[in-house]
């Protein structure tokens, strides 16, 4: 039997972090590095030669989850031919998902621990981010939604930056564990969303 060829070292973290989010999604940082593994069909050792420990793992998965570039490249994918409800229905699936990774993020930010457990070593960078580092990573995905909605202007009831705002504070709050509730799912989301800011015709 021919022997897989293993996957260069860039490519096996790329493909433990991408198992690893939908754990971190689910559970946050209580995980382990078993069912880590498992996700990745991978032995725990293996694990351990392409990140030195969990928390490293965890720490990629932020990094991950935080960069803008996915959303904003799905967002400018969005077929423009499409009429604005469509493209809406596109940005709500797309912003849902994001806004589920950021709760994903500061789950592994913010770990619960046990009595007398450590907090994670060493903490993430993000910890240490300014007011600055955070806008610029929410301003990228701005601006797409921005592109976006900005051709169809006329046919809003606010203004362009009034709308996107909107658009994303409905959504995030729909992820939020405070006031996510199951009733506001995509479709029951995008309705509203058009409600609100599309003109009748």
């Amino acid at each position: 039997m021919t022997r897989a060829t293993p996957l260069p070292p860039d490519e096996r973290r790329a493909a433990i972090i991408a198992a690893t989010r939908p754990l971190v999604l689910a559970h946050g940082a209580d995980i382990s590095t078993k069912q880590i593994a498992e996700a990745c069909g991978l032995a725990e050792g293996t694990l351990f030669r392409a990140f030195p420990n969990k928390d490293a793992i965890l720490h990629a998965c932020v990094d991950d989850m935080l960069a803008p570039g996915p959303l904003v490249a799905a967002i400018a994918r969005i077929d423009r031919s499409l009429p604005l409800e469509g493209q809406l229905a596109e940005a709500v699936d797309l912003l849902l998902e994001s806004g589920r990774q950021i709760v994903g993020v500061f789950a592994v930010l913010h770990p619960k621990r046990g009595p007398g457990e450590r907090p994670a070593e060493p903490k993430h960078p993000a910890h240490d981010d300014d007011k600055q580092a955070w806008s610029e990573r929410r301003s990228a995905p701005i601006e797409a939604l921005t592109r976006l909605i900005e051709p169809h202007a006329a046919a809003l009831r606010t203004d362009v930056p009034t709308a996107v705002a909107f658009v994303r504070g409905l959504v995030f709050s729909a992820t939020f564990p405070l006031t996510a509730d199951e009733r506001l799912d995509a479709p029951t989301l995008t309705d509203l969303i058009c409600r609100a800011l599309i003109k009748e015709t």
